[in-house]
């Protein structure tokens, strides 16, 4: 009896994987469906040497609308009882994720800089750039793939950043949670290297737009309004007339399953660490007057450029608001880089349920008595 018990709580345990993103869930840290495999984020040394590393997260929040709802009521006219359909507005209340400032501090042993090509850099040999706020790039491990490093300036800084549950600071008031799915894991170090610690990074300031007195280090907002753009890949399809627009990203989960093993003539159950690779692929195809292809500097691009550049899969730098993007994020884009434009859209507005209401159901229409059935 002991056998299959102690089996089905191996196969249980292998899913069981480490839960410290979902205690981040909170400041937007746990992955969408498809997260994104290059972020950036403002790298900052002071003259004491405190570091502070301050990003875009998801917070939830609440809003309202009002929407008309028909109604039925009936109504006694001309001595008939008669049913009559009305309009009636109500408020209801749904939830959007908007994206605000959070600034973090790291320790003094600095935060695992590279550059472009994948090579550790010292802190002390950029310190001099970073004594203002300074945009770089972000990824778990710290390294680009290949397929993207030639979107940037080689002098671009790449920051190894892992995701982990944040200490809020002082009289901060945490925004609520969505209820969503279980979120993925986090990721740990690429195959073959050792299991790198989560940047053990402290919240010193959560920035938003309601008038609360939580602290901040940040007295303005640090980034534009307009949204950072994505990576992605893009290609021409059937002969020019379609944009297929890729969106990959792998990550590397550790798992902890459990063996059995025998010490000193006793079985006994121990836990073991598995990593594994998840790679999530998504491509949208878009009519090709639907998107716009600029250079790095706003210009069009004319079809020819576009039909000899994109002929092939490449990576490019992705506006989703139908709009170009800021200036302000294309600082470590290259020059040579495409910016392809998609349009804005929105899913269907959210329905709050709805309990039912105290009005008068409409009267069912009489129908036709049903034919007589012939017996015998």
């Amino acid at each position: 009896m002991k056998r299959p018990f102690l089996s089905v709580l191996c196969v249980a345990c292998l899913f069981t994987v480490n839960p410290h993103w979902a205690s981040a869930q909170d400041y937007g840290y746990g992955p969408a469906p498809l997260a994104e495999p290059i972020t950036q984020g403002l790298l900052q040394v002071s003259a004491e040497g405190k570091v502070t590393f301050t990003k875009n997260v998801w917070k939830a929040v609440n809003y309202q609308y009002t929407r008309n709802r028909e109604v039925f009521e009936t109504l006694e006219q001309d001595g008939k009882t008669v049913v009559k359909k009305k309009l009636v507005p109500e408020t209801r209340t749904a939830t959007r994720r908007v994206s605000v400032p959070v600034t973090m501090e790291i320790p003094e042993a600095g935060p695992e800089l590279f550059d472009t090509a994948g090579k550790g850099v010292k802190l002390e040999s950029v310190r001099a750039r970073l004594t203002g706020p300074t945009l770089v790039l972000v990824t778990e491990d710290g390294r680009l793939h290949p397929s993207f490093a030639g979107l940037f300036k080689k002098e671009a800084l790449v920051l190894a950043y892992s995701p982990r549950s944040l200490e809020p600071p002082p009289g901060a008031t945490l925004p609520q949670p969505v209820p969503q799915p279980a979120p993925a894991p986090a990721a740990p170090p690429a195959a073959g290297q050792t299991l790198r610690k989560l940047l053990p990074v402290r919240l010193v300031g959560l920035q938003t737009n309601e008038d609360t007195a939580q602290p901040t280090e940040v007295e303005k907002a640090p980034f534009p309004q307009d949204p950072a753009p994505t990576f992605r890949y893009c290609q021409l399809q059937e002969k020019g007339n379609m944009v297929a627009v890729r969106h990959f990203f792998e990550s590397k989960v550790t798992t902890t399953a459990m063996k059995i093993v025998t010490v000193e003539g006793v079985k006994e159950t121990v836990p073991f660490q598995i990593q594994k690779t998840i790679g999530s692929d998504e491509t949208v195809q878009w009519n090709r007057n639907m998107v716009k292809f600029l250079t790095v500097g706003g210009k069009a691009l004319d079809a020819a450029t576009v039909m000899a550049t994109l002929s092939r899969e490449v990576a490019v730098v992705a506006s989703s608001d139908d709009q170009p993007v800021h200036n302000f994020w294309l600082q470590n884009i290259n020059p040579n880089a495409t910016v392809i434009v998609l349009p804005k859209f929105s899913n269907p507005q959210p329905q709050a349920p709805q309990p039912p209401g105290p009005s008068t159901p409409p009267v069912p229409a009489v129908a036709p008595p049903p034919a007589a059935s012939k017996q015998g």
